[in-house]
């Protein structure tokens, strides 16, 4: 089949007359280099192909560069970066992102205005032992979900219960006579920095000697061994921490909250021992820096040497179990971590500012969003909206959204062609959310790319 050229103005070269019409090209694989150049002493009107058509397709390729980009981030959980022509946030953590109104990044990597976030603890290189109490009622099976998976026993009868709760749906319920016990293991034993944390109810007053963790592996803690959280001799003290050779350490106050979760942290950091009650340090005393034996039970709920004793009482309840190894966690003051609900119709959140490489001046931006309809449909530029910026955040213009398929199973992707803004070079973007209620329609932005 011949091939087909399609042209507007050549004269000929006797200079009778324009081609004006379709001509084929004859011979096989014919093509304009086949027309002498001598041929061609006219002009080729520089319409062909549109400028329009080549925005249109450059803008494309953006676009699917920018998806690409999110698609790396994602899989690598990779924090927000930018590239020469774009900005990629899939929200890893909350630290590109501010002005969070009625809105919260979770865990799961997503903001939104209708969320739950677990306070739970997570398991870490740090971690040696994490036992959490988010089951069923009356559950007698305990868990460890570090990655050391000990075996966690039982002394007594024991179990996960609902009558009260911190974090998840249950909490370990305490009966005076029953407890939870770890055999010994080296990532249990301590020669450096290490934190033990909990939440504990306390229905009433603490009374004398009752041992919430313990671990006795010799004989007393002046041979060098062993370490326990107690409360006091003084009731006015609450709790004290021993950790071997210069004597118990002892809270100045009462300062746990009756018929209330409690957080403690107790922790060694470098030569000192540093206890929080509820974020708020209570003890910083040097300590001995030698090592903790190397036998016996690691206990919680009692004390064992090696009979049990010093049970904690009935009405207690223990929540997140946690052994960190090689870490002080905490250094300051905190508010500790704990479930969280919200659920608000509209909301909002912006980027933090970005300087794009060039530092150059931008007048027009567009973006790629990835949202997920967790309930309900939602409707771009009406439920989900997107504007951007670069000036600051001082003149916003509101983005088109327009649906452009899916980006992984449940996620969708929608374009925002580059609209005019105020020139300038301090780039962000905001998502405003709209009309949104719990259980019938849930927007859940999952990642953003800003192009300049």
């Amino acid at each position: 089949m011949a091939s087909t050229l399609k042209v507007d103005t050549i004269t000929t070269p006797d200079g009778t007359g324009n081609i004006t019409t379709e001509r084929p090209l004859s011979g096989s694989g014919a093509s304009l280099t086949s027309l002498p150049a001598a041929n061609l002493t006219g002009t080729i009107a520089d319409a062909i192909v549109p400028a329009s058509a080549v925005t249109q397709h450059v803008t494309a390729i953006e676009n699917d560069i920018a998806v690409l980009a999110l698609q790396n981030a994602v899989n690598g959980n990779m924090t927000a970066h930018g590239l020469q022509n774009s900005w990629i946030e899939q929200f890893e953590d909350s630290g590109s992102i501010t002005g969070l109104t009625n809105c919260s990044r979770t865990d799961s990597e997503y903001v939104a205005t209708v969320y739950s976030i677990s306070g739970a603890f997570t398991s870490d290189a740090y971690t040696s032992l994490l036992i959490h109490s988010n089951t069923t009622n009356g559950s007698s099976t305990f868990t460890d979900s570090s990655s050391y998976g000990h075996t966690v026993n039982t002394q007594g009868t024991i179990t996960h219960s609902t009558a009260q709760k911190k974090l998840g749906a249950t909490s370990i319920a305490l009966n005076g006579s029953n407890g939870l016990k770890v055999p010994w293991h080296s990532s249990l034993q301590f020669n450096a920095d290490f934190t033990v944390e909990m939440w504990v109810y306390c229905p009433a007053s603490l009374t004398t000697g009752k041992r919430f963790a313990s671990h006795w592996p010799d004989h007393h803690y002046n041979n060098g061994g062993q370490w326990f959280i107690r409360t006091s001799s003084d009731e006015a003290d609450a709790y004290v921490m021993a950790f071997g050779g210069v004597g118990d350490h002892s809270t100045s106050g009462e300062y746990y909250n009756t018929n209330a979760w409690n957080h403690i942290a107790v922790q060694r950091d470098s030569s000192n021992i540093t206890v929080y009650i509820n974020g708020t340090q209570r003890i910083d005393q040097a300590c001995r820096t030698g090592t903790t034996g190397s036998q016996q039970d690691i206990t919680f709920g009692f004390y064992n040497p090696p009979s049990p004793s010093e049970f904690t009482p009935t009405g207690h309840y223990f929540d997140e179990i946690r052994i960190s190894k090689g870490i002080a966690r905490y250094t300051s003051n905190f508010t500790p971590v704990t479930d969280t609900v919200g659920s608000s119709a509209t909301g909002s959140f912006t980027s933090t500012t970005i300087t794009p490489q060039d530092s150059a001046s931008k007048s027009s931006l567009g973006l790629v969003l990835l949202y997920k309809n967790n309930a309900g449909t939602n409707t771009l530029n009406t439920d989900i909206i997107a504007k951007v910026s670069a000036d600051n955040g001082s003149n916003y213009s509101t983005c088109v959204l327009a649906s452009k398929g899916t980006f992984s199973t449940g996620i969708n992707i929608a374009i925002a062609p580059a609209i005019s803004v105020t020139a300038g070079t301090q780039l962000k973007y905001k998502v405003e959310f709209a009309n949104q209620a719990s259980g019938s329609k849930e927007a859940q932005i999952h990642g953003v790319a800003l192009q300049y």
